[in-house]
């Protein structure tokens, strides 16, 4: 029960008290008080009247008549009068023509003890009769009620504006409990906010303890997040460049040919800086490191500078001369390529003068679903045919069938644009599911990934998502996607779905509104459908995803980051997302019951994520993976290609 709740009821019990008191005291007084008056009345009256009825004729016409006088005049109950043998000689009565307005229970609970006026009557010096008179007490009663009425009136009116005015004295008195009880919801829902601690003693405590709580804990989450970060950095980054080592690297490579989308297409490029210990003797261990570090910084910066053509990209220096670049969902790598190399030439110029600088490049396509070794063959081939050229030398292989059967007609933009616009007109969009299942085997959910309808047949998000960026029309697509997904939650009642939503849909204001909309008029399936961010999308535009989460978070829908763990600690104000789970990359997950530092990061993450109330899902689970290990990390979920 709630502290207002209980102050009316004490202000109720109090104000009944001090009415039953009061009225009972002046009730009863009232009540003695008419009876004395009603008691001196009977006694006046029945004197009077007998002293007139002695000095008249003694005729039953003449008695009979001044009765009646006195009887309409006085209101009395009755007058009678009895002769010397005890008979009734004359009587009067009053008998009531309707019903008094005052309750029978009222009367039995305050009866007026009124004694009847008695005198002799004489004639002469003989004894005529006894008058016997009472008033009638009909108007002492309802005077008596009405006062009741009055007084029971002013008690609720009384009352009622006692404990308006105690609520809002006590709301403005526990207005800092409320605030703690505010801060303690939020700390719970995972944001830390402070209060102004107030003056009252009391209450002072406990928000400043409260304050101090709210602090700690956002405190051991931060210091925890970068102490994993730090880990993490350590054990997967080259000191030197930042870039990935090559076991990172490698687990990032392994992870997408595990994809369960064979027909996504990657771009892989692989640099080498030849005699590089010939390059460090002329210009020295200082200049070296900062040709290397110019060399990562200018393909990174062109990498940023591209993003309409790619999903997305990882870089990893292999050994101390090899770099190696992936990039996701490349659309026209062919331009890429030929800005990246004149950019190389343009910012390693400088060098030239010093020493020969020779930079060899291969680049070359892979799909999901290849092996590791193949891939690393190709590449090293085309390197080999690169350094046999001077100074900043490419090598690309363009036979990659990027143009499968199914797309084969649809070679440029125009025909793209015009293809996408039709699949969106006609609704022509369709998914495949893949189940995300608990150590237990149970189905959390199915990861709907995007296909669309070309001929009849399904064609793969790695082959049109490109162009569906390029072209600026992936808002629309996954707007459409989350129709036809809450369609298909209406007809399969059992069915959980999630899928991923990008920064495209969240900046267009007017698709967002439209999807919000959708969401709050389809609240009954709401719960059953899940929304994933990626990871490096919100550290880049946090705000942006807040607000769409706080714009959503009452429809039911759950949220949460894909591919996440690589910037983790870099979310800022993670726990004010409204977040439900994680989906850590494949990259960490890889190998986790052989390399320790996998292990140790995964259940550091695992931990952390728990104690702001977000569950945790493994992805690119393979096949022989540790039941066991997954378990003793504390991971919640699994998805990959093991999982059937």
């Amino acid at each position: 029960m709630s502290l207002i709740k209980q102050l009316w009821i004490a202000v109720a019990f109090l104000m009944f008290l001090a009415f039953a008191t009061s009225f009972t005291i002046s009730t009863l007084t009232t009540v003695k008080s008419y009876e004395e008056q009603l008691n001196i009345k009977n006694i006046d009256n029945v004197n009077s009247l007998a002293l007139i009825l002695s000095q008249v004729e003694k005729d039953k016409v003449i008695l009979e008549l001044m009765l009646a006088a006195q009887f309409d005049t006085g209101h009395y109950h009755y007058i009678t009068l009895y002769d010397t043998q005890g008979e009734v000689y004359l009587d009067k009565r009053f008998e009531a023509s309707q019903a008094s307005p005052v309750p029978d229970w009222f009367r039995g609970l305050f009866n007026l003890r009124v004694s009847p006026g008695i005198a002799s009557i004489q004639d002469g010096w003989h004894q005529f009769g006894t008058l016997h008179l009472e008033s009638d007490e009909r108007f002492a009663y309802m005077a008596l009620w009405k006062t009741t009425q009055r007084y029971l009136f002013w008690f609720f009116l009384v009352t009622l504006s006692l404990g308006l005015i105690a609520t809002y004295i006590l709301k403005f008195i526990i207005k800092p409990l409320n605030n703690v009880v505010t801060q303690a919801e939020a700390l719970g829902g995972r944001r830390f906010i402070t209060t102004k601690e107030p003056k009252t003693l009391e209450f002072n405590r406990v928000v400043r303890a409260m304050n101090n709580l709210t602090e700690n804990v956002r405190r051991m989450l931060e210091t925890e997040s970068q102490r994993l970060e730090d880990m993490r950095y350590k054990n997967q980054h080259d000191p030197l460049t930042g870039a990935a080592n090559r076991d990172y690297f490698n687990s990032q490579l392994e992870a997408d040919l595990l994809s369960e989308d064979d027909q996504l297409i990657y771009g892989f490029i692989m640099f080498r800086l030849p005699e590089l210990q010939l390059i460090n003797q002329e210009l020295g261990h200082k200049k070296t490191d900062e040709l290397i570090i110019n060399l990562v910084n200018t393909i990174i910066n062109r990498l940023d500078a591209s993003k309409n053509y790619c999903n997305g990209f990882y870089l990893g220096r292999l050994n101390g001369s090899d770099f190696a670049v992936v990039i996701k969902e490349v659309s026209d790598f062919t331009q890429f390529l030929e800005f990246l190399v004149s950019d190389l030439k343009s910012n390693l110029a400088p060098y030239q003068d010093s020493v020969k600088l020779k930079l060899p490049i291969a680049a070359n396509y892979f799909k999901a679903g290849e092996k590791r070794g193949d891939v690393f063959t190709r590449l090293d081939d085309l390197l080999a045919q690169a350094e046999v050229e001077q100074q900043i030398s490419l090598c690309f292989d363009n036979n990659c069938d990027l143009n499968s059967s199914l797309t084969g007609d649809l070679a440029g933009g125009e025909q793209w644009k015009k293809t996408l616009d039709s699949i969106l007109e006609s609704k022509q969009l369709a998914f495949s599911q893949f189940p995300v299942v608990d150590l237990n085997n149970s189905l959390i959910h199915f990861e709907a990934m995007m296909r669309i309808k070309l001929d009849g047949k399904l064609v793969s998000a790695g082959l049109f998502i490109p162009w569906v960026r390029r072209l600026k029309l992936m808002a629309k697509f996954e707007l459409a996607l989350i129709e036809h997904l809450i369609s298909r939650l209406h007809n399969q009642q059992d069915e959980r779905l999630a899928m991923n939503i990008s920064l495209e849909t969240l900046r267009d204001a007017q698709i967002s509104l439209t999807l919000i909309k959708l969401m709050e008029s389809n609240k009954a399936v709401m719960p059953r459908l899940s929304l994933e961010f990626n990871e490096r999308e919100v550290i880049n535009h946090i705000e942006l995803v807040k607000i769409f989460c706080q714009g959503v978070q009452h429809t039911g829908c759950k949220l949460g980051i894909d591919n996440a763990g690589e910037g983790f600690a870099k979310i800022t104000g993670l726990h004010e997302l409204g977040l439900d789970y994680l989906k850590l990359s494949a990259s960490f997950t890889q190998d986790i019951d052989n390399k320790t530092e996998n292990l140790e990061f995964v259940r550091g993450i695992t931990t952390l994520a728990h104690s702001i109330g977000l569950s945790i899902i493994a992805t690119g689970v393979r096949e022989g993976y540790q039941l066991n290990s997954f378990k003793q990390v504390g991971v919640d979920g699994m998805t990959g290609p093991a999982i059937r």
